[in-house]
């Protein structure tokens, strides 16, 4: 988790967007924000990549 940087995170979102996925993408980016937050509470993190 403390390995995936944000720029990573929002090429890989611009990847599924220009797909022509835009709900998958928002859907992603999403799931990867509460993911980010699950581990900020648990200590396994210290910030969020997903916050674009």
């Amino acid at each position: 988790m403390a390995e995936i940087m944000a720029p990573e995170l929002l090429s890989t979102l611009r990847r599924i967007k220009v797909r022509g996925a835009i709900d998958s993408a928002h859907r992603a980016k999403q799931i990867a924000g509460q993911v980010f937050r699950y581990g900020i509470v648990t200590g396994r993190a210290d910030r969020s990549s997903a916050a674009l």
